[in-house]
């Protein structure tokens, strides 16, 4: 009987304890795997070993060798291999004599369970001492002026090297130390290593120092290297047949407009569409294909009867505002216009629809406008007749109608700048957030005037343009021009409506 009651007691003891609840792993591990023991001492000297080895904490795993680990100065090629929580680095070159080596590994060694990896270095000389010279910069956006982070700054033998002899890799402040340099004189690269081949591409941003520089006992001042992105030879790309009579073309400055033919005629006529994009009027066709020819390349571009057979749509372009003439209504077309009819225009004042003569009614290129001094009045009706303007693939425009708004004077605001202590050669650029509004070329002046602005806020960049040719220039590594500087004045300059605002720009 003793014996049940002690039974029961225990059954209810462990119902009384028992709790539903999940099982946890505890915290997460966020540690990277640590270096347990290694075969080369610290700083070794006189190193002629071939192998490295490496015992982790735990188990690790690699990521990819051929990005990761490396070997400063690239006289060999560090092969790998990984037994739980060993890694064995190895080599069959001979390294160089009296030379300071570090192996580089990137967060290459990852545990196994979070993936968590650190930077690991192991330095070591085949000489008797250890190199200690260093080399310091700061690398910074050359376009934008702004420190750089994750850059590789190299030190190459010569400026055509492909591969640093040493590196390292900037911080986020743009800042970077290249350490354990053997004194000489080298020449020094960076690059935004997207591919992380420690080679330079022609699509990486990227700058350097054109001459050498001596790496020797007495400290250096901290160079500062711009990067940027060289102009990449362009070509004629993105043909486009514009219906009924445009071919629309991304046409760079440096193109060849001598070897452009449209079936068997020679190109003559252009009309510039932006920076680089160029129209050309195909006159009439008769083909569903055309052939755009440049050069030796021929490229079809589908013309068929129901495009090119199409009526024109004038469409409203906005225009700036001008002093001579406050309304200056613009519409383009898909064709280069050959000739209009003025008696199938209709102007009206829209308050009263009133008719009313415009001063005048021009044409060029693909572009129609309209030009009065009418600042007394606030809005008009634009009309056309079907067939008022021809363009010269013989497509005549459909019956359109537009209201177009006059900018009133009162409505806009201007910007005056001194620029008395700044150089005279570049370009003024004034900029609304990322979009440039207006330009002009400096000379001589002391004071710029932006009119005719609309309300809001401005700031204003210069670009030094050295060579004079209107447009900001990256390095030039074949004439060795370093990126052209531009100087950003990022204070908002606030206009407002019949407003003037006048603004300093200093050094």
């Amino acid at each position: 009987m003793r014996f049940i009651k002690l039974s029961y007691i225990t059954l209810f003891f462990l119902a009384s304890c028992a709790q539903v609840g999940t099982i946890t792993g505890g915290d997460k591990d966020v540690l990277p795997p640590e270096i347990k023991k290694k075969s080369i001492k610290d700083n070794a000297v006189n190193f002629t070993g071939k192998e490295i080895v490496l015992e982790f904490n735990e188990f690790v795993r690699l990521a990819q060798q051929q990005d990761n680990i490396a070997i400063i100065p690239p006289d060999a090629i560090i092969l790998s291999q990984l037994n739980k929580k060993s890694l064995t680095l190895s080599w069959t070159e001979e390294l160089k004599a009296n030379t300071t080596y570090r192996i580089y590994l990137n967060n290459a060694v990852k545990d196994i369970s979070e993936g968590n990896s650190e930077v690991i270095n192991i330095l070591f000389s085949t000489g008797a001492t250890i190199d200690s010279l260093q080399l310091n910069a700061v690398v910074y956006d050359a376009f934008f002026n702004k420190p750089l982070p994750n850059a590789q700054v190299g030190l190459y033998d010569s400026l055509n090297q492909l591969v640093p002899r040493y590196f390292s890799q900037s911080d986020a402040n743009g800042l970077v130390s290249v350490k354990n340099i053997a004194e000489g004189s080298y020449y020094c690269k960076a690059i935004l290593d997207l591919n992380k081949d420690l080679r330079m591409q022609a699509n990486e941003i990227q700058g350097g120092l054109f001459n050498e520089i001596n790496i020797g006992n007495t400290p250096n001042d901290t160079l500062r290297i711009s990067l940027s992105q060289p102009r990449i030879k362009d070509k004629i790309k993105n043909v486009k047949y514009i219906p009924p009579g445009l071919i629309g073309l991304h046409f760079p400055k440096e193109a060849n407009k001598d070897s452009l033919f449209i079936n068997d005629k020679a190109v003559k006529e252009f009309i510039i569409a932006g920076i680089d994009s160029v129209l050309i009027p195909t006159g009439p066709i008769t083909s569903d294909d055309t052939w755009f020819i440049n050069g030796s390349d021929s490229i079809r571009v589908r013309t068929v009867l129901k495009d090119r057979s199409s009526k024109l749509s004038p469409q409203f372009v906005k225009a700036k505002r001008s002093e001579s003439y406050p309304f200056h209504a613009i519409f383009e077309l898909r064709d280069k216009i050959s000739r209009i009819d003025p008696t199938k225009f209709v102007l009206l004042n829209d308050a009263d629809s009133v008719k009313i003569k415009p001063d005048s009614i021009s044409f060029s290129g693909n572009k129609l406008e309209f030009f009065a001094n009418w600042s007394n009045y606030t809005a008009f009706l634009i009309h056309g007749d079907e067939g008022a303007v021809v363009g010269a693939s013989a497509a005549i425009s459909s019956p359109f109608n537009a209201k177009i708004t006059v900018p009133q004077k009162r409505d806009f605001g201007s910007i005056v700048l001194n620029v008395t202590a700044l150089k005279k050669k570049g370009i003024l650029q004034l900029m609304t957030g990322e979009n440039l509004v207006r330009e002009l070329p400096m000379g001589d002046l002391n004071k710029y005037v932006f009119s005719n602005l609309t309300p809001g806020e401005y700031y204003v960049r210069i670009i030094e343009d050295e060579n004079e040719n209107g447009q900001w220039d990256p390095i030039n590594w074949e004439t060795k021009q370093q990126a052209e500087t531009i100087l950003w004045y990022r204070s908002i300059i606030k206009v407002r409506a019949n407003w003037e605002v006048e603004s300093t720009l200093l050094d």
